[in-house]
């Protein structure tokens, strides 16, 4: 019995794709399963944008490898990985999925911020493997920075969280494709110096720059034919100075020019009912008069 020592086949070849898709898989798990009460705030971070040509994977979190094994989407086909910044549920299944593809020996295109470089939450290794196997393309993240990544163009968004943070905008197939991944936006903050905002019996002290932060976010994703958003929580908290609420959505989008909006990230929400998914829909979607889309239990396969 020979056995195959060359895994090169296993990678090079596509999976035919006829569709340019948003997707974000499925987790299928039961009412009474404990991930939905103990891991509710690590599901539906990472996404994929799959095109006949290309394919981009984002943010790979703690759930990456769950949600992947139980919808197996074709992630073979993803030649760029975009790390928004270097938190665990944005970054945890990196390590993995990079070992895999050096295992097939694979090269894709690799952007993320050098402090998630500087944290070891992807080995150097990874990134930087020996060229006989797989050398990775690593493009480090920076303030509006344009990436090629032929034959398409990302342009990051600088966002405003406790980490560094970038999203992107990208144009796929004539359509402009928006990223605003964890961000402070904080809408309840007014043209004062300083606000103080009683949260929980607490006081918070909020400073006057974020109102300027606003603005570049808006003037990002203009225009945009879908734009993904994170959200945390549904209305002002301590956490809105890295996180966006839903009220900082909508005043992202609304008169925005953008045709299509999905909001995902909404876990730690600690919702998890179609029914209140389905509620938030609905709100957003009157107050901003956009499209609004959010990834259910069964996912998302968007076509755009």
């Amino acid at each position: 019995m020979q056995l195959r020592n060359d895994y090169k086949d296993l990678l090079s070849k596509k999976p035919p794709v006829e569709w340019n898709k948003i997707i974000f898989p499925a987790i299928h798990i039961s009412e009474w399963d404990d991930m939905l009460r103990y891991g509710m705030c690590w599901l539906y971070n990472w996404f994929m944008i799959i095109t006949p040509e290309h394919g981009l994977l984002v943010d790979p979190g703690v759930d990456f490898s769950y949600r992947w094994m139980k919808s197996w989407y074709p992630i073979s086909r993803c030649d760029t990985m975009y790390i928004t910044h270097q938190h665990i549920d944005h970054v945890w299944w990196a390590p993995a999925y990079l070992e895999w593809l050096l295992r097939g020996r694979k090269m894709i295109n690799i952007m993320l911020t050098p402090e998630t470089i500087e944290d070891g939450n992807i080995p150097k290794y990874y990134l930087w493997a020996s060229p006989e196997r797989a050398s990775h393309n690593v493009t480090l993240l920076d303030e509006e920075k344009e990436i090629d990544c032929w034959p398409y163009k990302l342009q990051t968004i600088q966002h405003f969280h406790g980490a560094v943070c970038y999203g992107f905008s990208t144009v796929i197939n004539g359509k402009k494709i928006s990223h605003i991944s964890d961000t402070g936006y904080a809408t309840k903050v007014r043209d004062t110096e300083w606000e103080k905002l009683v949260w929980k019996e607490k006081v918070i002290w909020a400073p006057l720059e974020i109102l300027e932060k606003r603005e570049s976010l808006r003037k990002a994703i203009n225009w945009s034919d879908t734009v993904i958003i994170n959200m945390e929580v549904m209305d002002y908290a301590k956490n809105s100075y890295t996180h966006a609420t839903a009220y900082d959505i909508i005043d992202m989008v609304k008169d925005n020019d953008i045709k299509n909006l999905i909001i995902s990230h909404i876990n730690p929400c600690g919702q998890y009912t179609l029914e209140w998914m389905k509620d938030l829909q609905e709100f957003v979607q009157e107050q901003t008069w956009v499209n609004t889309i959010i990834p259910g239990r069964d996912g998302l396969e968007y076509s755009f």
